[in-house]
């Protein structure tokens, strides 16, 4: 390799490396498994249309997702269910995965046959981080089909791939430093001897 063509490489090399660091980490995701409301249109349904649902949060959330299987194992350990009723639930969730954050979803079918989902992502320490709910109409389409681009329009309202990457860590001020008050003893005043008794002529 001439001396020309090395120095071509490295600077290709130094480029890249710059293009790397100056990417913006993502933020790290658990999606507990959409839930799903028993209704005889969407029963038979389910499982396609929780496997859509997951492949739109692996696609196109922004965030680095955990894969199912180890998102099963943080389900199993945290023992939790009330997923949809509790930020501290999903928290837990987001702890045992290991991850920053935690979205849960779930969707119903109205009298309408409007398809309703609704979703929030919470932060490992509790804090809610935003919620969207989004509707379509089945109009003869299959409810899986339909999924996808409720989740597509969920995941774009929540913006997931926005949050920060790490949490933040409060700044404390330094303690302000009192200089130690110098107290100054008043000197003791001159001694000053009483007066002598009066003289008092002898009685004769």
């Amino acid at each position: 390799m001439t001396g020309e063509r090395v120095k071509t490489h490295v600077l290709v090399m130094c480029l890249a490396s710059t293009v790397a660091l100056a990417q913006p980490a993502q933020p790290s995701l658990v999606a507990a498994p959409l839930e799903v409301e028993p209704n005889p249109s969407l029963n038979k349904h389910e499982l396609g249309m929780r496997n859509a649902y997951f492949t739109m949060v692996e696609l196109d959330s922004g965030a680095i997702v955990t894969s199912k299987r180890e998102t099963e194992t943080a389900l199993t350990e945290t023992k939790r269910q009330d997923f949809r009723d509790s930020d501290e639930a999903l928290a837990q969730l987001a702890v045992k995965a290991k991850t920053l954050y935690a979205l849960h979803a779930w969707t119903d079918l109205t009298t309408g046959k409007q398809l309703t989902l609704h979703g929030r992502v919470v932060r490992d320490d509790g804090k809610a981080m935003g919620a969207a709910v989004v509707q379509a109409p089945l109009k003869g389409e299959k409810p899986d089909k339909v999924m996808k681009k409720l989740a597509k329009e969920l995941l774009e309202q929540l913006k997931l791939g926005a949050l920060p990457a790490q949490k933040e860590v409060a700044v404390v001020p330094p303690p302000v430093e009192t200089p130690p008050v110098e107290v100054t003893k008043d000197p003791p005043p001159d001694f000053v001897p009483p007066p002598p008794p009066p003289l008092v002529d002898p009685i004769v």
